[in-house]
């Protein structure tokens, strides 16, 4: 298999008959250039065909040379199934689960099994058998839970970031387990160790004998491939175990709408943890914004900014990326909503109000006075980061300026909970833009964000979340605990609409008129969201595979197609 994504048959030479298996990289002649493939099937080939009647013989060109490691032979006809579902190319698939290099040892298996391993579980926290999501406080640690499935044997566990695969391989070691960290120490983890670890990519890392797939922080969007084909860590483990006759256990601080609908079995861990204190300031409060209804820098900002701290960071969030287009009203500056699912609505040219999410539409009318005239709410988090620098003495920065224990007010996007690595409190300047962004995801990615800041101060810090609708449902779960009760509600939601996850839905970029020429069967739907991005929504796997098959056709390379991306 080379460069142009297609299967050729080639012939095996007699010294390499002994040598050569399923998944390995070779050398091959095709169309008079030396290039490179995987071996994706053995097996004996007949020379002798019929054509019309009169037989036919030929011989098949010879594998030049054995490169050396590829793709662990029983993982290759999952990558085949992966390439087919998320409607991409079979050797970006072979490319993703590759060894990072060819001339690798097998090495020899040092497993230990658990000898000396410490913090068991309690009977209360017995994980049921099959595939489980756990739920657990963003403080406390999971390497427990990963310790008891590595003690029933091999064990596969998958991080979002390199820093915790790093601490994750350290505690385990501690723990008494022989640990391979993927890709670094591949050749270990082929010859047999207590537990591989690693990002995204150790889906495909080998483990022989697995009985169990870890995956920590499934609802993290680094758990998702980029590139098309947009496969995901969830759905490619749960694939993977089945094939194993392995377990698949998900852990998350809430779990996502993906995996709450995935999983049967939910089980909450909350031993040593627990949610850092989370404060809501109502942005439409004049006593808290001094009257002006589109100032982010309520009295709490102000405060904290101010503050003569111990030298902790404080981080304010502030996404204003482009992506969201939030509409109040003028005069009583409530936000539309979509009045079926409740999702924010953008007005489109024709002056109406349209919803993204169910494709609804309404006449452009104030939901709460009637009125005509909006606003587009949005601020950039420059001009944020200028007025606080005036109106607060704190040392104001962004992002690229910032340095630990200096006591910095870092105000910048949502890569600040990704790169500050300590912070006494959180502040959430508009999480209208990502709550209220129209997007299926909105959810997800907002509990994602709150997740992540609320492991960054710990237990005894703080979280300040402002919004125009301090009543949002998710918002007052954040505050009361009752994540689980909002969640269960969207999912009832969504299936009653067919929406993700009890649908499948599909992003198409590039030409996107083009696709005005397809024919969408019973069960699929095409809602333009700008002039060259299109989503599509499918009942099921084979009406979408039907659709796209044809997209392809009429399209060619003009679009992009990226199934189910993080993004929606």
């Amino acid at each position: 298999m080379s460069g142009v994504d297609k299967v050729f048959d080639y012939a095996v030479p007699d010294k390499f008959v002994s040598t050569i298996g399923v998944g390995d990289k070779v050398r091959i002649i095709l169309n008079n250039r030396r290039v490179g493939g995987w071996v994706v099937g053995l097996g004996q080939h007949d020379t002798d065909h019929t054509d019309n009647g009169r037989a036919q013989s030929f011989t098949l060109s010879p594998i030049l040379a054995l490169s050396g490691v590829g793709v662990v032979s029983e993982l290759v006809a999952l990558t085949g199934e992966v390439a087919r579902r998320w409607g991409g190319s079979w050797r970006s698939v072979l490319v993703s689960a590759s060894a990072p290099k060819v001339r690798l040892a097998r090495g020899t298996a040092r497993r230990r099994g658990s000898s000396r391993a410490t913090n068991p579980l309690d009977g209360s926290e017995t994980l049921p058998v099959g595939d489980v999501l756990v739920v657990s406080p963003p403080s406390t640690s999971v390497m427990s839970i990963v310790e008891r499935c590595a003690r029933s044997g091999p064990t596969l566990v998958i991080c979002p970031t390199v820093k915790m695969v790093m601490r994750g391989a350290a505690s385990l070691r501690r723990r008494g387990f022989t640990v391979a960290v993927h890709p670094a120490d591949w050749s270990e983890a082929f010859a047999g160790v207590d537990v591989v670890i690693g990002p995204r990519s150790a889906v495909w890392a080998p483990c022989p004998e697995l009985t169990s797939i870890v995956i920590v922080d499934e609802h993290d969007e680094a758990h998702w491939e980029e590139r098309v084909p947009t496969w995901n860590v969830v759905d490619v483990a749960c694939r993977r175990a089945r094939a194993a006759g392995a377990r698949v256990v998900a852990t998350s601080t809430f779990g996502s709408l993906k995996a709450r609908g995935q999983f049967p079995n939910i089980v909450h861990f909350e031993r040593d943890g627990r949610w850092p204190t989370i404060e809501v300031v109502d942005l439409l409060d004049p006593d808290m914004t001094g009257g002006l209804r589109s100032n982010l820098l309520t009295r709490p900002i102000l405060e904290v900014a101010s503050a003569d701290g111990d030298g902790s960071t404080t981080v304010m969030v502030l996404n204003a990326k482009g992506r969201a287009r939030l509409l109040a009203c003028a005069a009583c500056a409530a936000v539309q909503r979509c009045e079926r699912c409740t999702a924010v609505v953008s007005q489109h040219d024709d002056e109406t109000f349209r919803c993204p999410r169910c494709e609804s539409s309404r006449a452009a009318l104030c939901q709460g006075c009637g009125r005509t005239s909006f606003r587009n709410v949005r601020l950039g988090a420059t001009n944020v980061r200028e007025q606080l620098a005036v109106t607060s003495g704190g040392k104001v920065v962004d992002l690229a300026h910032h340095g630990p224990g200096r006591g910095d007010v870092v105000v910048d996007t949502e890569a600040c909970l990704h790169r500050v690595d300590d912070a006494q409190t959180v502040c959430f300047l508009d999480i209208d833009i990502e709550l209220e962004s129209g997007r299926l995801d909105a959810t997800s990615t907002t509990l994602s964000m709150v997740s992540r800041a609320a492991r960054l101060v710990g237990p005894r810090g703080r979280i300040i979340i402002q919004s125009r609708e301090p009543s949002h449902p998710l918002i007052a779960a954040l505050v009361s605990g009752s994540v689980d009760e909002a969640l269960d509600s969207e999912l009832a939601m969504r299936q009653s609409l067919s929406l993700p996850p009890f649908s499948i839905v599909v992003e198409a970029t590039g030409e996107v008129e083009r696709l005005d020429e397809v024919q969408l069967p019973l069960g699929a739907s095409m809602a333009r969201v700008s002039q060259d991005r299109v989503m599509l929504r499918f009942a099921d796997e084979d009406t979408m595979r039907l659709s796209l098959d044809h997209a392809r056709m009429v399209a060619g390379r003009r679009i992009r197609l990226a199934v189910e991306p993080y993004r929606q």
